[in-house]
Protein backbone atom coordinates (compact mmCIF):
# COMPACT_ATOMS: atom_id res chain seq x y z
CA UNK A 1 0.00 0.00 0.00
CA UNK A 2 0.97 3.61 -0.64
CA UNK A 3 1.88 5.97 2.66
CA UNK A 4 3.29 9.03 4.06
CA UNK A 5 5.97 8.35 5.92
CA UNK A 6 8.39 10.67 7.92
CA UNK A 7 11.72 9.22 8.79
CA UNK A 8 13.41 12.59 10.27
CA UNK A 9 12.61 15.46 11.32
CA UNK A 10 11.98 19.04 9.49
CA UNK A 11 10.37 21.21 6.58
CA UNK A 12 7.50 19.76 4.59
CA UNK A 13 9.31 17.58 1.93
CA UNK A 14 10.19 15.51 4.92
CA UNK A 15 7.43 13.73 4.24
CA UNK A 16 8.08 10.81 1.91
CA UNK A 17 5.55 8.73 0.05
CA UNK A 18 6.52 5.05 0.57
CA UNK A 19 5.33 1.41 -0.14
CA UNK A 20 4.29 -0.63 3.12
CA UNK A 21 3.03 -3.92 3.45
CA UNK A 22 -1.01 -3.46 4.48
CA UNK A 23 -1.30 -3.62 8.22
CA UNK A 24 -2.87 -6.74 10.15
CA UNK A 25 -5.71 -5.90 12.44
CA UNK A 26 -5.01 -6.77 16.04
CA UNK A 27 -7.87 -8.41 19.13
CA UNK A 28 -10.56 -5.70 19.14
CA UNK A 29 -9.04 -3.77 16.17
CA UNK A 30 -10.24 -3.17 12.29
CA UNK A 31 -8.63 -2.87 9.27
CA UNK A 32 -10.37 0.28 7.23
CA UNK A 33 -9.25 1.09 3.96
CA UNK A 34 -8.77 4.48 3.89
CA UNK A 35 -10.94 6.59 1.76
CA UNK A 36 -9.77 9.73 3.33
CA UNK A 37 -7.07 11.10 6.38
CA UNK A 38 -7.69 14.00 8.59
CA UNK A 39 -4.74 16.33 9.02
CA UNK A 40 -4.30 18.95 11.33
CA UNK A 41 -2.42 22.00 12.69
CA UNK A 42 -0.57 19.69 15.36
CA UNK A 43 0.50 17.48 12.77
CA UNK A 44 2.73 19.81 10.86
CA UNK A 45 4.04 20.48 14.56
CA UNK A 46 5.21 16.90 15.30
CA UNK A 47 6.53 16.46 11.39
CA UNK A 48 8.67 19.78 12.89
CA UNK A 49 9.95 18.33 15.81
CA UNK A 50 7.98 19.83 18.38
CA UNK A 51 5.13 16.65 19.00
CA UNK A 52 3.33 16.46 21.84
CA UNK A 53 4.26 13.19 23.42
CA UNK A 54 6.81 10.71 22.36
CA UNK A 55 6.55 10.03 18.69
CA UNK A 56 9.27 7.28 17.46
CA UNK A 57 10.71 7.43 13.46
CA UNK A 58 10.27 6.34 10.94
CA UNK A 59 6.34 6.67 11.27
CA UNK A 60 3.63 7.13 8.91
CA UNK A 61 1.78 10.16 10.08
CA UNK A 62 -1.88 10.71 10.89
CA UNK A 63 -4.32 10.53 13.48
CA UNK A 64 -7.95 10.18 11.84
CA UNK A 65 -9.21 7.78 8.87
CA UNK A 66 -12.88 7.48 7.40
CA UNK A 67 -13.36 4.70 4.92
CA UNK A 68 -14.81 0.82 4.70
CA UNK A 69 -13.92 -2.01 6.79
CA UNK A 70 -12.69 -4.38 5.32
CA UNK A 71 -11.27 -6.95 8.00
CA UNK A 72 -11.80 -7.25 11.95
CA UNK A 73 -9.35 -8.77 14.52
CA UNK A 74 -10.48 -10.56 17.22
CA UNK A 75 -13.08 -9.98 19.72
CA UNK A 76 -14.79 -7.41 17.20
CA UNK A 77 -18.52 -8.21 16.70
CA UNK A 78 -20.51 -4.97 16.61
CA UNK A 79 -18.87 -3.36 13.45
CA UNK A 80 -19.08 -6.00 10.05
CA UNK A 81 -16.72 -6.14 7.17
CA UNK A 82 -18.35 -3.53 4.40
CA UNK A 83 -19.55 -0.84 7.01
CA UNK A 84 -18.08 2.48 6.41
CA UNK A 85 -16.75 4.23 9.20
CA UNK A 86 -14.91 6.99 10.72
CA UNK A 87 -11.80 6.64 13.52
CA UNK A 88 -9.69 8.39 15.48
CA UNK A 89 -6.41 6.65 15.38
CA UNK A 90 -6.73 5.88 19.61
CA UNK A 91 -5.45 3.22 21.45
CA UNK A 92 -7.94 2.58 24.82
CA UNK A 93 -5.15 4.65 26.99
CA UNK A 94 -5.65 7.51 25.22
CA UNK A 95 -2.37 7.50 23.03
CA UNK A 96 -2.38 7.53 19.19
CA UNK A 97 -1.77 4.50 16.76
CA UNK A 98 -1.09 6.87 14.36
CA UNK A 99 -0.72 5.46 10.82
CA UNK A 100 -3.46 7.54 9.39
CA UNK A 101 -1.68 8.99 6.35
CA UNK A 102 -1.71 5.57 4.51
CA UNK A 103 -4.13 3.82 1.89
CA UNK A 104 -5.18 1.49 4.78
CA UNK A 105 -5.05 1.84 8.81
CA UNK A 106 -5.68 0.36 11.61
CA UNK A 107 -8.51 1.50 14.01
CA UNK A 108 -9.52 0.10 17.50
CA UNK A 109 -13.11 -0.85 16.67
CA UNK A 110 -14.53 0.93 19.97
CA UNK A 111 -13.69 4.58 18.35
CA UNK A 112 -14.96 3.03 14.67
CA UNK A 113 -18.43 4.89 14.49
CA UNK A 114 -20.38 4.36 11.44
CA UNK A 115 -21.47 6.39 8.89
CA UNK A 116 -24.88 7.52 7.73
CA UNK A 117 -25.60 6.73 3.88
CA UNK A 118 -25.59 10.64 3.25
CA UNK A 119 -22.12 11.34 5.08
CA UNK A 120 -19.13 11.42 2.56
CA UNK A 121 -16.17 10.41 4.33
CA UNK A 122 -14.14 13.61 3.79
CA UNK A 123 -17.02 15.32 5.10
CA UNK A 124 -17.49 12.79 8.25
CA UNK A 125 -13.70 13.94 8.90
CA UNK A 126 -14.24 17.38 9.63
CA UNK A 127 -16.00 16.03 12.39
CA UNK A 128 -13.70 13.86 14.32
CA UNK A 129 -10.91 15.90 16.26
CA UNK A 130 -12.48 18.97 15.23
CA UNK A 131 -16.00 17.95 15.73
CA UNK A 132 -15.28 16.58 19.53
CA UNK A 133 -13.63 19.56 20.29
CA UNK A 134 -16.30 21.97 18.79
CA UNK A 135 -19.11 19.83 20.88
CA UNK A 136 -17.09 19.49 24.24
CA UNK A 137 -16.18 23.06 23.65
CA UNK A 138 -19.79 24.45 23.40
CA UNK A 139 -21.61 21.48 25.68
CA UNK A 140 -19.02 21.10 28.56
CA UNK A 141 -16.32 23.78 28.86
CA UNK A 142 -18.54 26.97 28.23
CA UNK A 143 -22.40 26.19 27.63
CA UNK A 144 -24.15 28.81 25.82
CA UNK A 145 -26.68 30.52 27.71
CA UNK A 146 -29.69 31.54 24.99
CA UNK A 147 -29.21 34.88 23.85
CA UNK A 148 -25.44 35.19 24.22
CA UNK A 149 -23.19 36.86 22.09
CA UNK A 150 -20.28 34.65 20.86
CA UNK A 151 -16.83 35.62 19.36
CA UNK A 152 -15.13 33.25 17.20
CA UNK A 153 -11.60 33.16 16.55
CA UNK A 154 -10.67 31.40 13.45
CA UNK A 155 -13.87 30.80 12.72
CA UNK A 156 -13.45 29.64 9.32
CA UNK A 157 -10.94 26.62 9.99
CA UNK A 158 -11.93 23.29 10.91
CA UNK A 159 -12.92 24.50 14.66
CA UNK A 160 -14.35 27.36 14.25
CA UNK A 161 -16.39 26.29 11.14
CA UNK A 162 -18.33 24.42 13.25
CA UNK A 163 -18.13 26.48 16.49
CA UNK A 164 -20.64 28.87 14.88
CA UNK A 165 -22.56 26.99 13.50
CA UNK A 166 -23.17 25.23 17.28
CA UNK A 167 -23.60 28.20 18.85
CA UNK A 168 -26.25 29.42 16.78
CA UNK A 169 -27.77 25.82 17.13
CA UNK A 170 -27.44 26.14 21.19
CA UNK A 171 -29.17 29.94 20.75
CA UNK A 172 -26.39 32.51 20.65
CA UNK A 173 -28.35 35.50 20.30
CA UNK A 174 -25.29 37.05 18.08
CA UNK A 175 -22.62 35.66 16.34
CA UNK A 176 -19.58 37.50 15.45
CA UNK A 177 -16.37 35.49 13.48
CA UNK A 178 -13.19 36.33 12.75
CA UNK A 179 -11.09 35.12 9.42
CA UNK A 180 -7.62 36.49 7.26
CA UNK A 181 -8.89 37.01 3.78
CA UNK A 182 -11.61 37.25 1.65
CA UNK A 183 -11.99 33.71 0.74
CA UNK A 184 -12.66 32.92 4.42
CA UNK A 185 -14.67 35.30 5.42
CA UNK A 186 -17.00 35.11 2.17
CA UNK A 187 -17.29 31.10 3.77
CA UNK A 188 -18.72 33.04 6.73
CA UNK A 189 -21.30 34.88 4.88
CA UNK A 190 -22.71 31.42 4.33
CA UNK A 191 -22.67 30.19 7.69
CA UNK A 192 -25.12 32.63 9.00
CA UNK A 193 -22.63 34.35 11.12
CA UNK A 194 -24.33 37.76 11.83
CA UNK A 195 -20.70 39.86 12.06
CA UNK A 196 -17.69 38.97 9.80
CA UNK A 197 -14.45 40.58 10.90
CA UNK A 198 -11.06 40.91 9.55
CA UNK A 199 -8.99 39.17 12.13
CA UNK A 200 -5.65 40.57 10.38
CA UNK A 201 -6.24 44.02 11.01
CA UNK A 202 -5.54 45.53 14.44
CA UNK A 203 -8.46 47.35 15.62
CA UNK A 204 -10.99 44.09 15.57
CA UNK A 205 -11.46 45.06 19.48
CA UNK A 206 -12.74 48.15 18.68
CA UNK A 207 -15.42 46.51 15.80
CA UNK A 208 -16.50 43.75 18.67
CA UNK A 209 -16.82 46.52 21.13
CA UNK A 210 -19.13 48.72 18.22
CA UNK A 211 -21.35 45.32 16.82
CA UNK A 212 -22.06 45.14 20.95
CA UNK A 213 -23.34 48.97 21.91
CA UNK A 214 -19.89 49.28 23.65
CA UNK A 215 -20.57 46.08 26.23
CA UNK A 216 -18.04 43.29 24.58
CA UNK A 217 -18.74 39.83 23.97
CA UNK A 218 -20.54 37.24 25.99
CA UNK A 219 -18.39 34.23 25.06
CA UNK A 220 -15.14 34.54 23.36
CA UNK A 221 -13.52 31.07 21.86
CA UNK A 222 -9.91 32.12 21.54
CA UNK A 223 -6.84 29.51 19.98
CA UNK A 224 -4.48 31.86 19.07
CA UNK A 225 -2.32 33.23 22.68
CA UNK A 226 0.04 35.64 23.02
CA UNK A 227 -0.29 39.35 23.21
CA UNK A 228 -2.86 38.85 20.07
CA UNK A 229 -4.88 36.63 22.24
CA UNK A 230 -4.59 39.07 25.30
CA UNK A 231 -6.07 41.77 23.63
CA UNK A 232 -9.24 39.80 23.81
CA UNK A 233 -9.74 41.07 27.37
CA UNK A 234 -10.75 44.52 26.08
CA UNK A 235 -13.79 42.79 24.47
CA UNK A 236 -15.26 40.77 26.95
CA UNK A 237 -18.14 41.81 28.63
CA UNK A 238 -18.73 41.83 32.12
CA UNK A 239 -19.64 38.57 33.86
CA UNK A 240 -18.17 37.16 30.30
CA UNK A 241 -16.32 34.13 29.45
CA UNK A 242 -12.58 33.77 27.58
CA UNK A 243 -12.16 30.26 26.39
CA UNK A 244 -8.42 29.51 25.78
CA UNK A 245 -9.00 26.38 23.40
CA UNK A 246 -4.78 26.68 21.26
CA UNK A 247 -2.00 28.35 21.27
CA UNK A 248 -1.20 28.75 17.77
CA UNK A 249 0.86 31.84 17.93
CA UNK A 250 3.57 29.50 20.42
CA UNK A 251 2.70 31.59 23.65
CA UNK A 252 0.88 31.79 26.35
CA UNK A 253 -1.83 35.06 26.85
CA UNK A 254 0.35 37.27 29.31
CA UNK A 255 -1.73 37.78 32.10
CA UNK A 256 -0.30 40.92 34.34
CA UNK A 257 -1.80 42.39 37.40
CA UNK A 258 -3.73 44.54 35.45
CA UNK A 259 -5.39 41.56 33.84
CA UNK A 260 -6.11 39.66 36.57
CA UNK A 261 -7.64 43.33 38.30
CA UNK A 262 -10.35 43.32 35.45
CA UNK A 263 -11.07 39.63 35.64
CA UNK A 264 -11.59 40.25 39.20
CA UNK A 265 -13.83 43.09 38.97
CA UNK A 266 -15.75 42.47 35.73
CA UNK A 267 -16.41 38.72 36.80
CA UNK A 268 -15.02 37.50 34.22
CA UNK A 269 -13.57 33.92 33.62
CA UNK A 270 -10.71 32.77 32.23
CA UNK A 271 -11.31 28.78 31.40
CA UNK A 272 -8.61 27.07 29.71
CA UNK A 273 -9.78 23.42 27.71
CA UNK A 274 -7.33 21.06 25.96
CA UNK A 275 -9.42 18.09 24.76
CA UNK A 276 -7.44 14.61 25.53
CA UNK A 277 -8.34 15.46 28.99
CA UNK A 278 -12.21 14.93 28.23
CA UNK A 279 -11.38 11.93 25.30
CA UNK A 280 -9.60 9.97 27.88
CA UNK A 281 -11.78 10.49 30.50
CA UNK A 282 -15.60 8.90 31.06
CA UNK A 283 -17.10 11.47 28.28
CA UNK A 284 -18.91 9.58 25.75
CA UNK A 285 -16.93 10.15 22.54
CA UNK A 286 -18.95 7.43 20.04
CA UNK A 287 -22.37 9.01 21.48
CA UNK A 288 -21.00 12.69 20.97
CA UNK A 289 -19.89 11.33 16.96
CA UNK A 290 -23.10 9.85 16.49
CA UNK A 291 -24.95 13.02 17.56
CA UNK A 292 -22.40 15.26 15.16
CA UNK A 293 -23.08 12.71 12.26
CA UNK A 294 -26.71 13.00 12.41
CA UNK A 295 -26.60 16.55 12.35
CA UNK A 296 -24.32 16.51 10.03
CA UNK A 297 -26.77 14.11 7.64
CA UNK A 298 -29.54 16.16 8.40
CA UNK A 299 -28.28 19.06 6.58
CA UNK A 300 -28.29 21.45 10.09
CA UNK A 301 -24.57 21.16 9.91
CA UNK A 302 -22.19 22.52 6.88
CA UNK A 303 -19.10 20.82 6.64
CA UNK A 304 -16.47 22.81 4.32
CA UNK A 305 -13.40 20.68 3.32
CA UNK A 306 -9.99 21.36 1.75
CA UNK A 307 -9.26 17.67 -0.08
CA UNK A 308 -5.32 16.87 -1.28
CA UNK A 309 -4.14 13.78 -3.15
CA UNK A 310 -2.18 11.28 -0.80
CA UNK A 311 1.39 12.17 -2.52
CA UNK A 312 0.54 15.99 -1.85
CA UNK A 313 0.83 15.33 1.74
CA UNK A 314 3.88 17.93 2.30
CA UNK A 315 1.22 20.46 0.07
CA UNK A 316 -1.34 20.15 2.77
CA UNK A 317 0.91 20.90 5.78
CA UNK A 318 2.51 23.45 4.07
CA UNK A 319 -0.81 24.66 2.93
CA UNK A 320 -1.92 24.91 7.17
CA UNK A 321 1.05 26.33 8.55
CA UNK A 322 0.20 29.33 5.51
CA UNK A 323 -3.39 29.68 6.45
CA UNK A 324 -4.48 28.94 2.96
CA UNK A 325 -7.10 26.13 4.36
CA UNK A 326 -10.47 26.22 4.73
CA UNK A 327 -12.86 23.84 7.49
CA UNK A 328 -10.95 20.72 7.32
CA UNK A 329 -7.91 19.50 5.56
CA UNK A 330 -7.78 16.12 4.24
CA UNK A 331 -5.81 13.73 2.23
CA UNK A 332 -7.28 11.39 -0.42
CA UNK A 333 -5.97 8.09 -1.00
Amino acid sequence: MRAIQLFEFGAAERLVLTELPVPTPGADQVLVRVEAAGVNFAETLERAGKPMGPLQLPVVMGSEVAGTVVSAGTGVNHIAVGTRVAAPLLTPTGSWYKGGYAEYAVAHAAFAVPLPPKLGSAAALALLSQGLTAYLLTHRAAPIRRGETVLVHAAAGGIGSLLVQLVRLLGAGKVIGMASTPAKRALLATLNVDVVLDSSTSDWPEHVRAATAGRGADLILESTGGLEGQRNLTCLAPFGRLVVYGISSGSFIPLGPQEWLQLLLQNQTLIGFGSFAWLTGPEPTREILEALFDLAASGKLQLTTTEFALPAAGEAHRAIEERRTSGKVVLIP
